[in-house]
């Protein structure tokens, strides 16, 4: 959902209504912006600037239909970020929900990322596996924006475990094999 922020902000949407509502909310303010820019008055300067490469007032308005659009997808997942069991990853730090509060990892400390089963909930939830060997729930797999976290986090696991980053592994006294 964050097209402008990819580089650096991933966020997984809950499909809860806390999700369901910061989403309308998110795209009431944008429909709002939309018709602003449809139907607002556009300053002169503004049309005489943009006449003669944007087709007049018809182009200009088109574009700032979607660049209301582009900012408005780009934006909401700082929105998304705030939700509270939301996790969000963010450049080099990655944010869970833990019995009621964030926990703050970085992504260096991260062993492993994988898809568990639980049978409880007959669903399937990415779960982090950090270098100390504890686990913890990232989120469950059909939440909006959660592959995302989930192969930026595989790749950054791998990363470091092939370049050998801080964390230690348990078989890097073992020989490789040939």
């Amino acid at each position: 959902m964050a097209e402008m922020f990819r580089p650096w902000l991933k966020v997984a949407r809950p499909a809860r209504w806390t999700g369901t509502l910061v989403r309308i909310c998110v795209w009431a303010v944008v429909a709002v912006f939309l018709l602003w820019a449809v139907t607002g008055s556009l300053p002169q300067q503004w049309r005489n600037a943009v006449s003669e490469g944007f087709g007049g007032d018809l182009g200009l308005r088109a574009g700032m239909c979607l660049g209301v659009l582009w900012l408005g997808r780009s934006l909401a997942a700082v929105a998304y970020a705030m939700i509270p069991e939301a996790p969000v990853l963010f450049w080099r730090w990655l944010w869970l929900r833990l019995r009621g509060r964030r926990l703050q990892v970085a992504v260096a400390d991260v062993r492993d990322v994988y898809l568990e089963r639980r049978a409880a909930r007959a669903d399937e939830v990415f779960v982090v596996e950090l270098a100390d060997g504890v686990a913890y729930d990232i989120c469950p797999v059909h939440w909006a924006g959660s592959e995302r976290i989930f192969w930026a986090l595989k790749h950054a696991a791998s990363r470091t475990h092939l370049h050998g980053g801080h964390r230690s592994d348990e078989t890097s006294h073992l020989p490789r094999a040939p």
